[in-house]
C-alpha cells in the first residue's frame, strides 16, 4: 500500500521564558509521534487527549503549517520541505482542513463566497464561472446549507453551525484525500455537533476522503471514528482500534479519561448512545434558519442626530474650558502687558496708558462681568467670530490663523502620512514569518527612537544637517527677501525649509506606527484565516497584503484619525525650534503674549478638528469593516 501522508518519529520543542536575569526554558509539546495514512483506502482517525497533549500541534506539523524539531513529515514519501512548487501545490490539495474556531477562520473582510472561489480558482477546479457556481451550490447542499441564504453574506452574519458547515463544503470542492479536522465542533452548539459529525463521516463513507479527527471528546471519537491515538502530555498513551481501545483500556489515562465521561441518563452506557441523524434536524432547522432571515437596513437617524449632537456637546464644553483657564490661572492683562511694552520701547506716552486700557477694555468686553463676557464668547464661538487679536490689534484671530494653517497642514499632513505609511509597512513586516531577515532587523533601531520626542529629534537634524553639514537652512518658512507668489522658485525653496522640522517628526512616527503595528500584526498572522490562505496555495505577497496587513490596520487607522485631527495644532516645539510660520509658533507667541482670543480661537480649531475627524471616523468605520453597522433593522 502507498503512503500518502506519514509523520516519522515527529518531535516539536518550544523554546521560549529566557529574560535578563533568567535562563531559557524548553517545552517539549510532541515527542516521538508515528503516524501513516494510506493513499489507496480511506482511514478515520482520532487523536484523543486532554488540553495541552500535543493534538493540534501535531496537527499543524502534518498540515505543513510548523515543522517538526526532529523526524520529517513525508507527502507521498518526500519531506514537505522537500516538495518543488509543483508538488507544494499537489499537497495543498490533497492534505486539507477543519479548523476549531468557526469564527477565527474567515477573513472578515470578504464575504463566505470568497472561501469558496478561492480554491477553485487557484487549483483551476472550475471551467467557468456557471460551473464554479453549480460546483459550490452541490457542496452547500451537500451538507444542509441552502446556497440561496448562504452565499452573498458576511461571515458575522451566519450562525457558527453555518459557517462550520461552509468550511466542510470547501473541503468538499477540493475533492482532498486528507482531511484535518481540529475539534471542529468544540466551539459550536451541542444541538450542531451530531449534524456536523454526520457532514464529516459522511464525506469518508461515500467520497472517500480521510480524517484525522482531533478532539479530547472520547464519546464522538468513539462514534465516528475506527482508530484512535490517545495522547498524554505529547506521548501516545495508547493506540488501536476504537472498540478496542475505549472498551479494553490498557494505560491508566485511557482509563481516567473514559470514567470522567459524563452520563447522558442516570444508568445508562454512554457507549450504547449513537449518532442520529434526525436527533436535532428540527432545532437545528430551525437555528440555523433563524440565523439566515433576509433583513432590510436603512439609515439610523437617531443615531446620526445623536453623533451630531455629542459633537456639539464636546464643541461647548471644551470651549468653555478654553474660556476659563487662561482667565483664571494667571490674572495676567495682555492689554495693559501690551501698552506697557509700547511705552517702554518709546512708542507710547506712560500718562495715557491707563485710559488707553480701559478704553481697549471697552472695546473688547474685558470689562464687563466674567459671565457675560462668556456668553459672549460662546455666541461668538458658535457664529465663528474670533475677533480681534489682543496683542497684535487690529489683526483678526481668524486672519492670523488662516495665514498660518497653510503651513502647518503642508507640513503636518505630508510628514504624517509619511511616517505612517513607512512605519506600518516597516512594523508588518517585522512580524510576518517569511519577511527578508534584514527588515526585520531595521525594524528595531526605528522602534528604539520612538521613545525620543520630536523636538530632540529636531536639534539633532538641525545640529548635523543644517549646522555641521550646512545641507539645509536652519529656520524659516523661505528664504529672506523671497517673494511669497505662486511659482515654482518659490514652491521649491519652501520645500527645501521644511525638510528638516519634517524629518525631525517623520523619524518618530515611524517608530510610533511600527511599533503599534508589530504588535498587531504578530496577532493577525496567527489567525486561522491566514493558515487557511497558505491552505489554499496564495502567494506569501497576497496573504501579507489582503490578510495579514489588511486586518492588523484598523486599530491604525483609527490613531491615523486621531493624527490627523491633531494636524490643526501642529508640533508647537518642533515649529518654534525650527521658527517655522505655522499654526504652532502662532499658538506659543499667543501663550507668550497672554492673547486670549488668539489661543481661543486656535484651540478652538484644534477642538473642531479632533471632533469633526473623530465623528467622520465614526461615520466612515463601517466602510473599512463590514462587521461594524451603523443601519438599523428591520
Amino acid at each position: 500500500m502507498s503512503s500518502l501522508l506519514e509523520a516519522r518519529h515527529i518531535r516539536k520543542i518550544y523554546s521560549g521564558g529566557g529574560g535578563l536575569f533568567t535562563s531559557e526554558s524548553e517545552t517539549v509539546a510532541v515527542d516521538d509521534f508515528s503516524l501513516e495514512i494510506n493513499d489507496d483506502r480511506p482511514s478515520f482517525i482520532t487523536i484523543a487527549g486532554e488540553s495541552g497533549s500535543g493534538k493540534t500541534t501535531i496537527a499543524r506539523m502534518m498540515q505543513g503549517v510548523i515543522s517538526p524539531s526532529s523526524g520529517e513529515v513525508l507527502y507521498k514519501g518526500m519531506t514537505l520541505e522537500g516538495l518543488s512548487a509543483v508538488e507544494v501545490k499537489s499537497f495543498r490539495r490533497d492534505v486539507q482542513a477543519i479548523f476549531q474556531d468557526p469564527f477565527e477562520v474567515y477573513n472578515p473582510f470578504y464575504k463566505v463566497d470568497h472561501i469558496l472561489t478561492t480554491p477553485m480558482k487557484k487549483f483551476g477546479l472550475a471551467e467557468s464561472p456557471d460551473h464554479a457556481r453549480s460546483q459550490i451550490e452541490i457542496a452547500l447542499e451537500t451538507v444542509g446549507l441552502n446556497p440561496d441564504e448562504t452565499l452573498g453574506r458576511y461571515p458575522h452574519q451566519l450562525s457558527g453551525g453555518q459557517r462550520q458547515r461552509i468550511t466542510i463544503a470547501r473541503a468538499l470542492l477540493l475533492k482532498p484525500k486528507l482531511i484535518v479536522a481540529d475539534e471542529p465542533v468544540s466551539m459550536v452548539d451541542a444541538s450542531l455537533r451530531a449534524s456536523i459529525l454526520e457532514n464529516m463521516y459522511k464525506l469518508y463513507s461515500e467520497f472517500n476522503i480521510s480524517f484525522i479527527y482531533i478532539t479530547h471528546d472520547l464519546t464522538t471519537a468513539y462514534q465516528v471514528s475506527k482508530d484512535i491515538v490517545v495522547l498524554y502530555r505529547g506521548k501516545v498513551a495508547e493506540s488501536g482500534p476504537v472498540e478496542e481501545v475505549i472498551k479494553s483500556p490498557k494505560h491508566p489515562y485511557t482509563q481516567q479519561l473514559i470514567s470522567s465521561i459524563p452520563l447522558p441518563k442516570p444508568g445508562s452506557k454512554w457507549l450504547e448512545q449513537e449518532i442520529k441523524e434526525n436527533d436535532v434536524d428540527n432545532y437545528d432547522v430551525e437555528s440555523e434558519d433563524l440565523a439566515s432571515q433576509t433583513t432590510k437596513r436603512h439609515a439610523n437617524w437617531n443615531y446620526i442626530v445623536k453623533r451630531l449632537s455629542l459633537f456639539l456637546a464636546v464643541i461647548i464644553s471644551a470651549a468653555s474650558l478654553n474660556f476659563f483657564v487662561p482667565r483664571l490661572g494667571s490674572g495676567r492683562d495682555p492689554i495693559r502687558e501690551k501698552l506697557g511694552q509700547l511705552a517702554a520701547s518709546g512708542g507710547l506716552r506712560q500718562d495715557g496708558i491707563e485710559a488707553m486700557v480701559k478704553a481697549y477694555q471697552e472695546k473688547f468686553g474685558l470689562d464687563k462681568p466674567l459671565y457675560i463676557q462668556y456668553l459672549n464668547f460662546l455666541g461668538d464661538t458658535l457664529s465663528f467670530d474670533l475677533g480681534y487679536s489682543l496683542a497684535n490689534y487690529p489683526a483678526r484671530v481668524s486672519q492670523m490663523i488662516g495665514n498660518a494653517i497653510p503651513w502647518t497642514i503642508g507640513l503636518m499632513l505630508v510628514s504624517v502620512l509619511i511616517g505612517f505609511a513607512l512605519g506600518t509597512l516597516i512594523g508588518a513586516l517585522s512580524a510576518w514569518p517569511n519577511a527578508p531577515p534584514i527588515i526585520r532587523k531595521l525594524a528595531i533601531p526605528f522602534m528604539a527612537q520612538s521613545a525620543i520626542p520630536p523636538y530632540l529629534l529636531g536639534l539633532i537634524v538641525l545640529y548635523v544637517l543644517g549646522l555641521k553639514l550646512e545641507l539645509f537652512p536652519l529656520s524659516g518658512g523661505y528664504s529672506p527677501g523671497m517673494l511669497a507668489t505662486p511659482s515654482i522658485e518659490f514652491y521649491l525653496d519652501v520645500l527645501h525649509h521644511s525638510v528638516l522640522p519634517a524629518l525631525a517628526i517623520v523619524l518618530q512616527a515611524v517608530g510610533f506606527w511600527a511599533l503599534g503595528m508589530r504588535g498587531m500584526m504578530i496577532t493577525a498572522s496567527g489567525e486561522d484565516f491566514v493558515t487557511l490562505a497558505e491552505a489554499n496555495g496564495l502567494r506569501n505577497r497576497t496573504i501579507f497584503f489582503r490578510y495579514g496587513l489588511r486586518n492588523a490596520l484598523l486599530p491604525q487607522f483609527t490613531a491615523l484619525g486621531l493624527s490627523l485631527a491633531n494636524v490643526v495644532a501642529g508640533q508647537v516645539i518642533v515649529e518654534v525650534i525650527f521658527a517655522y510660520p505655522g499654526i504652532g509658533t502662532v499658538l506659543f507667541q499667543a501663550i507668550q503674549a497672554s492673547d486670549y482670543t488668539v489661543i481661543n480661537g486656535v484651540v478652538l480649531f484644534l477642538i473642531l478638528s479632533i471632533g469633526l475627524v473623530t465623528m467622520l471616523m465614526d461615520f466612515l468605520y463601517p466602510l473599512l469593516d463590514p462587521r461594524i453597522s451603523h443601519q438599523r433593522d428591520e
